[in-house]
């Protein structure tokens, strides 16, 4: 399986090249350079690792405590709007899709997030608290200005 890279769009950050050129720089010193990889193959590893690495959280959700490269999910893509979830668990990444609608083994139609988690339940906690507001208030017209703040908010 070939994984994203997106080589082109990293060699035209600067601030990804310069991030790129001090951890080069580290390998440099640590390893010497007889013992790595040509340069342009050591990005291409690094630009690999870089788009398809996850967040890692604590069990609670909470905070991100690292980061995995778990080869089984770089097969999907990624999505502002995702419908599905990947758990963590030690070396097991477990993707869990958001609703039954959803079929895993399709992976044209299959989406998992860029943000953590608990980011996102966290937009949708929100949304379910405006429209909770919107539609049980008997003066629905005040809360109408905070109902347009839920534009963007993906549907679950």
């Amino acid at each position: 399986m070939e994984i994203w890279a997106h080589v082109d769009e990293i060699k035209k950050d600067s601030h990804a090249m310069s991030k790129f050129e001090r951890i080069y720089q580290e390998l440099s010193s640590f390893y010497g350079n007889e013992n790595l990889l040509d340069k342009e193959i050591v990005f291409q590893l690094h630009c690999r690792d870089f788009i398809n690495r996850h967040a890692i959280s604590d069990k609670h959700y909470l905070r991100e405590i690292g980061k995995g490269l778990y080869l089984d999910l770089c097969a999907y893509d990624h999505s502002c709007a995702p419908n599905t979830i990947y758990v963590c668990n030690g070396l097991t990444a477990t993707l869990c899709p958001l609703n039954s609608k959803v079929d895993i083994t399709d992976r044209s139609k299959t989406f998992y997030s860029y943000i953590e988690l608990i980011v996102y339940v966290g937009l949708q906690l929100i949304y379910d608290l405006i429209y909770l507001l919107v539609t049980s208030s008997r003066e629905k017209s005040s809360f109408v200005i905070l109902g347009t703040l839920t534009a963007n908010v993906p549907d679950v």
